[in-house]
């Protein structure tokens, strides 16, 4: 995560990378880039409080089917979990929290598991939204592209979108992806705690 102000935008501006999630009741911008990846943006226009995450999963690697499991804000059932629970205690009313959601591009065109990460992941931020009772305002999800966002922490939660067509910037999004992903298969086959959420979403055997 890094801060800054930013000269561009006139106000501060907070960049989060996968696993992070930032949580703002001031004027600022929070920012990322999106592969495959998701962010939720949420905000409370009534108490002004703001949040947007990046999750890279929307589970851990030790799963069986229709479960969500671990506390790892690389996925998405923590990540959610731990944006909402930060949202609440800078005094956001979850009944008036809506959402706008951004990512899970297909930047490998030939690339079935990256077919079956962005399916899941539109999947499971759907559900998961409308299990909490959280509307969908907005969304830009799917495609064969990546996504450079800034949500500004102000009334209307608006967001500025920018499509990344460039090869060599997908690319380089989908090595970082890529990465981490292994990293968390890795670090994640050693532990053995589980938290269960159902849903429907298609679990491919090498997830």
């Amino acid at each position: 995560m890094i801060s800054k102000y930013s000269h561009q935008f006139n106000r501060p501006i907070t960049i989060i990378y996968p696993g992070e999630y930032f949580v703002s009741t001031e004027s600022a911008v929070i920012g990322t880039l999106l592969g495959t990846c998701v962010s939720a943006c949420l905000f409370d226009e009534i108490n002004n409080v703001y949040g947007m995450n990046h999750f890279l999963l929307p589970y851990n690697s030790k799963h069986e089917k229709n479960n969500f499991l671990d506390q790892n804000a690389l996925f998405g059932i923590s990540s959610m979990e731990f944006l909402i629970n930060a949202m609440l205690k800078k005094g956001a009313s979850k009944p008036k929290i809506r959402a706008k959601v951004f990512g899970a591009g297909s930047i490998l065109n030939d690339s079935e598991l990256s077919k079956v990460v962005v399916n899941n992941n539109i999947t499971f931020v759907k559900e998961y939204l409308q299990a909490e009772n959280i509307p969908i305002i907005s969304e830009d999800l799917g495609g064969q592209h990546g996504r450079k966002i800034f949500f500004f922490t102000e009334k209307s939660g608006k967001v500025l979108l920018k499509r990344i067509l460039n090869e060599k910037i997908e690319f380089k999004i989908n090595v970082e992806e890529k990465h981490y992903k292994a990293e968390v298969i890795k670090h994640e086959k050693e532990k053995n705690n589980e938290k269960v959420f159902r849903t429907n979403i298609i679990f491919g055997d090498d997830l």
